[in-house]
């Protein structure tokens, strides 16, 4: 990913509106729940936020995101305190936790992919998701997109904000809310808004060719 400027722009991540607009061909039951639970998982997250104890929010969340996800949740006993306490600080904190917490979190799921997950559902306008799929629609030619780097996620996440930041954005974000709507409507699927985070995410999905079914 480069340093510089988003491996992505605004125009292309318009090319996603235009495809959440096409007719979808029938989803599978794993993906209508894919789309359908989203603002319930972060609802959950949210009361189990307020209520929290340290010690178990790691695990409480780990096993909710995990049940959204098509992999299971393998949290390594070993990292569970300092993970909890990046958790904490996450939860606190209205800036992005360091590089070292990221990676004590990323060691107890063993996974970069699961960290930005949880990161996500307990701070969602903070942290994106990050994903293969997203990885190649970021991609450069001088860029790795492997996922178990902690630095990708950071450097993926810097780009978002420069996105968010640029003139255009509000109206991007906009436009990709109201498609994103209709769409599930057509799914029969109450309508819900994303976050400006969640909607490059969601539009870098849709340009991957949007496969809820796996990742």
């Amino acid at each position: 990913m480069t340093q510089t400027s988003p491996a992505i722009t605004l125009e292309k991540l318009r090319r996603a509106i235009r495809l959440i607009d096409e007719p979808l061909i029938e989803l599978t039951p794993q993906s209508l729940t894919y789309l359908r639970s989203y603002p319930a998982l972060l609802a959950a997250s949210r009361t189990l936020a307020s209520t929290h104890d340290s010690g178990d929010l790691l695990l409480q969340l780990s096993a909710m995101c995990y049940g959204w996800m098509p992999r299971v949740a393998r949290v390594n006993a070993r990292h569970v305190d300092k993970a909890s306490a990046a958790l904490a600080c996450a939860l606190e904190s209205d800036v992005l936790i360091d590089t070292a917490q990221m990676q004590d979190l990323a060691n107890s799921l063993h996974s970069v992919v699961g960290t930005s997950k949880l990161l996500h559902f307990l701070r969602p306008q903070l942290y994106p998701i990050w994903d293969s799929k997203v990885a190649r629609v970021w991609a450069t030619s001088d860029a790795t997109t492997n996922m178990s780097s902690v630095e990708n996620y950071r450097s993926y996440i810097k780009d978002i904000r420069t996105l968010i930041a640029s003139p255009g954005f509000a109206a991007f974000h906009d436009d990709f809310n109201q498609a994103y709507s209709r769409r599930l409507d057509r799914l029969k699927i109450a309508p819900y808004s994303l976050s400006p985070v969640r909607a490059v995410e969601a539009a870098a999905f849709e340009l991957s060719g949007g496969d809820y079914d796996d990742d």
